[in-house]
């Protein structure tokens, strides 16, 4: 791994999450990588838009469930590169269909949780909606 690639990484992490994360001695090593493989090498290829990684992120991220850390904090990129939050509100819908209504649900409930910190308004979910109504 080159110090370019990390050098790299570390200028898209900034531009796209507002900040290069804290790590710790114990996560020193995986944040190298991280920084020169996913953002350094992934992140820079010129074929997809910041904007479409994000999305095809989030897709991922909210399907396998168990990410809800990762989420937010793509969560958080995705609106600071342009998804707005009905695009999002979308993509928990469309998740709904293929990865079942649990992980949608749960998905759902941060980006709500991440558009109340951040202030948006512009959908109409609870953030506490982490699991299906019931049937009536």
């Amino acid at each position: 791994m080159t110090e370019d690639r990390i050098a790299a990484g570390e200028r898209v992490m900034e531009e796209l999450l507002g900040a290069v994360p804290e790590t710790t001695e114990h996560f020193k090593e995986l944040m190298a990588v991280t920084k020169a493989q996913v953002f350094g090498e992934i992140w820079t290829r010129p074929a997809l838009s910041w904007r479409d990684r994000e999305l095809i992120t989030i897709a991922i991220l909210a399907e396998q469930g168990g990410r809800e850390r990762q989420l937010r904090v793509h969560l958080k990129a995705a609106l600071r590169v342009g998804l707005t939050p009905d695009e999002l509100k979308e993509t928990m819908i469309q998740i709904a269909c293929y990865s079942g209504y649990p992980a949608a649900f749960s998905s759902m409930s941060v980006l709500a949780e991440v558009l109340n910190e951040q202030a948006v308004d512009e959908i109409d979910v609870e953030p506490d909606a982490d699991a299906a109504p019931e049937a009536r």
